[in-house]
């Protein structure tokens, strides 16, 4: 029995042909099959495919199409010692599945790791309890971590842990590393860090840091703690607790600081409303 599983391809294929002698196959189709074994080596434990191509497919006739079939599946993905027939959680065709505990149910996905699930086509996850899925979120992307989960159209999680991209109906989003952070926004990003967010913002970044919010477009959140851009074009460089209101307004580190007026900055203790004039610092604020 332990050969039998060492040597699956070759074996069955053998099985096949003396079968086709008992049934007797015509000449036509003795040669078919000897073509076909003439594409199989075996080396030791290794059996070689060579000057052929390998196609699966699930037989229905379209690459999106989905039956439970057609995958190419490396491990038993049931955490058992034996595999298991197609389920409904594993209902997708033509996707390559690596590891156990996956579940996919659409076509086209590359799934490698331990209890992703996939239920979006043309997709990319592998690490450890992955999840993408949603409307629009095609050729979406985990690239390991764990419990990241990713609802978008073309947008990608590299790695951390329990970060979300969440908007169904916006694209090129991206969350590089860090935990529970939360990206709502096209065109935004979120690199690292602790509980940051994107609120419905458009091009908006934050880097690093934690508990931070940018909630409109064109914001810049550098580092820092609960701080927030809540103005168009905003940004804050570090501190804590600061909040920027004025349009295309800057705060400069610092704690607690505000900024209500355009093109306002303010700096640790120093303030300005007139950037271009720097006799307009003062340390009374």
């Amino acid at each position: 029995m332990n050969t039998f599983k060492k040597m699956a391809i070759v074996t069955g294929l053998s099985c096949i042909s003396i079968t086709a002698s008992a049934h007797h196959l015509t000449p036509d189709q003795q040669a078919k099959l000897s073509s076909i074994l003439g594409c199989l080596s075996q080396s030791n434990d290794t059996v070689h495919i060579h000057g052929c191509n390998l196609q699966i497919t699930n037989g229905l006739g379209e690459t999106s199409s989905n039956n439970g079939t057609g995958n190419l599946i490396i491990g038993y993905n049931n955490g058992s010692s034996a595999p298991s027939a197609p389920t409904a959680s594993t209902s997708g065709s033509h996707n390559l599945v690596i590891g156990h505990g996956h579940t996919y149910t659409r076509s086209g996905s590359f799934i490698a790791g331990t209890n992703n699930t996939v239920h979006s086509p043309a997709s990319f996850v592998t690490g450890s309890s992955g999840l993408a899925e949603g409307r629009n979120a095609s050729r979406s992307t985990i690239a390991g971590g764990l419990g990241n989960k990713n609802f978008a159209f073309q947008s990608g999680i590299l790695g951390g842990n329990s970060n979300t991209i969440s908007d169904q109906f916006s694209h090129a989003m991206v969350i590089l590393g860090g935990q529970h952070n939360d990206l709502d926004g096209q065109y935004s990003t979120i690199a690292g860090g602790v509980r940051n967010k994107v609120v419905k913002a458009l091009q908006a970044n934050i880097l690093g840091g934690e508990d931070n919010t940018a909630t409109v477009q064109q914001t810049v959140i550098a580092g820092g703690r609960f701080n927030t851009a809540a103005r168009e074009a905003a940004t804050i460089l570090g501190g804590q607790n600061n909040t920027a209101k004025g349009f295309r307004s800057t705060i400069a580190g610092g704690a607690e600081r505000q900024t209500t007026t355009d093109h306002e900055f303010r700096a640790g203790v120093f303030n300005s409303q007139d950037p271009y004039r720097a006799d307009a610092l003062n340390s009374n604020d």
